[in-house]
């Protein structure tokens, strides 16, 4: 017969469950030793692939040496990489390497989050590409870029017939079967741009610092399958296919809203009318809140001028002229954007512009509104999940809430072209590369190249891609005329501000409109106390930073007077110095506003302080 184990004393048992758990702490120890050395590992490999990248980009590849042998390199970077765009840029540079067999053309992509940082690191280590996307301040652009305003008034070689036939040839056509480009023949080049080439203009600094190559406007897509299915009823359709059409009337969008949250509910699935991110709230946000403003220029347009600059803004509301608490537009414009903004799906103001996109596309939500520049990678995306259909931001109807305030659409008028490429101090073959922007923006070159990817053409005759109809810009409406913060801290306290007003959902069983009234009211009182504090240092150094570039520029533009009195006043010099003294006389003019317009908006809020001291 077998004897059973004796109990063991209960010292031994806490010794040994002592032991077990310093054995355990000792493995955990060891694991978190492991994951420490493999965490460092990867880190000093990323740290090192940085900087053979870095090196090589910097100095082997900005180099005079070819990867194929000893042509001459440019090099241009830009952080458009959506859809097919880097592969067609990437197949029109070998276009322009066939014509060129003595040159090669290096495309550096960097992704938008990290752009900025990369390219002013590329500047101030004198390291830079020859062309840069350009998204810069004045006084960037006067340290680092040259300006191309003598280049701009010559024609675009790559216009000429004999060109632009072999260019044809070059994109697999048959010169005899495309419409004649002669009427670009000849032309300066800034005239072949559908806006004259403003997209490339800076005003500050009164000379042209780019060159674009494509046009955007903004839109709202929609899952038409969906859309259809929910509110098919509500929209109307058109007269000539039948096929239905994004309603056309703000209060109709807002029963569509109602109806896909009631049509998700029924089918069992969370649909959300609008993918919502910080990115759509501002697309929104440009489109409504931007109408508002247009009965404020009879109260801020101090001078006459139709429109209200920044001096003028400064001093209309410190005293009292445009009164922002209580400003009747104002409050409309962004009551109306906080109803938008509960058509989100639920902390929007934390998800980026690619969340929304992926919403959409899988479905998710019913709309989505985005630029031009979205229309064939989201074709592309959604390719047999379900039909596109894009339609303009709906304006209210006489008699429907909003109508005083909203009245005009935003023009798109003064669009301007982007996709701007500038050149830099430190190009090493400064007129090769104006060459290639002559080539990408070339008639042919040009509509070749957007069309692969579906954006607007910059260049005149051009034809866009059919899926860009729905973007056509617009020229009828107004602009915007008054801006709620001047940068710095007072667009810093806005912004949060903002996003705790549109975040906010209203109490459950409150109503609305009495609700909203007051979290309005909360809102921009904290804002404006906000902005009292800060809005003169804002104002001053915003003023002071583009003083300094123009300062920056006087001298060049000295001698660009110079060379056209010593080149005789042809007609079309004559046409560019009479606009170069008026720009500079307006320029000059402008800044002794904006110094008139501080020094009494100074006195005022001074006073004011005194008083509340007092």
């Amino acid at each position: 017969m077998t004897r059973p184990p004796e109990p063991r004393p209960a010292a031994a048992g806490a010794a040994d469950a002592a032991r077990e758990s310093l054995l355990t702490e000792q493995k955990r120890r060891r694991w978190e030793r492991a994951k420490n050395v493999v965490g460092l590992a990867i880190l000093a490999a990323a740290f090192g692939w940085s900087v053979v990248h870095v090196t090589y980009q910097a100095f082997w590849k900005a180099g005079e040496t070819s990867l194929t042998g000893d042509r001459r390199i440019i090099r241009f970077v830009h952080w458009q990489l959506e859809g097919g765009i880097v592969k067609a840029v990437d197949e029109a540079c070998r276009l322009y390497e066939k014509i060129h067999p003595d040159v090669e053309v290096q495309q550096i992509e960097v992704p938008e989050r990290a752009y900025t940082q990369w390219v002013r690191t590329q500047l101030v280590g004198r390291t830079a590409p020859d062309l840069i996307e350009n998204r810069f301040e004045a006084n960037w652009i006067v340290r680092y870029f040259v300006p191309v305003t003598e280049r701009v008034d010559h024609p675009n070689p790559y216009n000429a017939r004999e060109m632009d036939a072999r260019l044809v040839r070059l994109l697999g056509g048959d010169p005899a079967q495309v419409p004649d480009l002669g009427v670009l023949e000849g032309v300066p080049w800034r005239k072949t741009y559908i806006d004259n080439m403003k997209g490339g203009w800076y005003w500050e600094l009164q000379d042209y610092y780019a060159m674009p190559l494509s046009v955007f406007t903004v839109r709202i897509f929609a899952n038409k399958n969906l859309l259809e299915a929910a509110a098919g009823d509500l929209l109307p359709r058109d007269p000539k296919t039948g096929q239905v059409r994004g309603p056309q009337d703000l209060e109709t969008f807002f029963r569509v809203c109602d109806r896909i949250k009631a049509y998700g509910d029924k089918a069992g699935q969370k649909l959300v009318p609008i993918a919502g991110s910080d990115y759509v709230a501002d697309i929104f946000r440009g489109r409504y809140y931007e109408r508002c403003t247009w009965n404020l220029l009879a109260k801020g347009d101090l001078d006459g001028d139709s429109s209200i600059g920044n001096g003028e803004r400064l001093l209309a509301v410190a005293q009292g002229d445009i009164d922002v608490v209580n400003d009747p537009d104002l409050a409309a414009g962004h009551k109306l954007l906080y109803r938008i903004c509960q058509q989100f799906n639920p902390g929007f103001m934390n998800m980026k512009r690619e969340d929304s996109v992926f919403m959409f596309a899988q479905g998710k939500a019913v709309m989505m509104a985005t630029g031009s520049w979205e229309a064939g990678t989201m074709q592309q995306q959604v390719e047999g999940l379900f039909d596109i259909l894009v339609f303009d931001f709906p304006m209210p109807r006489p008699g429907q809430p909003y109508y005083e305030t909203i009245r005009h659409r935003i023009t798109e008028a003064g669009t301007k072209s982007g996709f701007p490429m500038s050149l830099t101090k430190f190009s090493r073959h400064p007129d090769l590369a104006i060459d290639f922007m002559h080539f990408m923006s070339s008639r042919r070159v040009n509509e070749w190249l957007n069309n692969k990817f579906s954006w607007f053409p910059a260049v005149r005759g051009a034809v866009p891609a059919p899926v860009l109809e729905p973007f056509t810009p617009n020229v009828e409406g107004v602009y915007c005329v008054y801006w709620m913060d001047f940068g710095g801290d007072t667009k810093l306290r806005y912004d949060q501000q903002y996003q705790g007003f549109v975040g906010v959902s209203p109490p459950q069983d409150v109503p609305l409109a009495g609700w909203l009234d007051g979290h309005y009211k909360r809102f921009i009182t904290r804002y404006m106390a906000d902005y009292d504090k800060y809005v003169l240092q804002d104002f001053e150094k915003r003023w002071r930073e583009a003083y300094t570039g123009t300062v920056q520029t006087e001298f060049q533009l000295a001698q660009a007077r110079a060379r056209v009195l010593r080149g005789g006043l042809t007609e079309q010099v004559r046409e560019n110095y009479v606009a170069l003294v008026l720009g500079q006389s307006r320029r000059i003019a402008e800044r002794a506003d904006d110094v008139r317009y501080f020094e009494a908006a100074k006195k005022i809020y001074a006073a004011k302080r005194a008083g509340g001291a007092e």
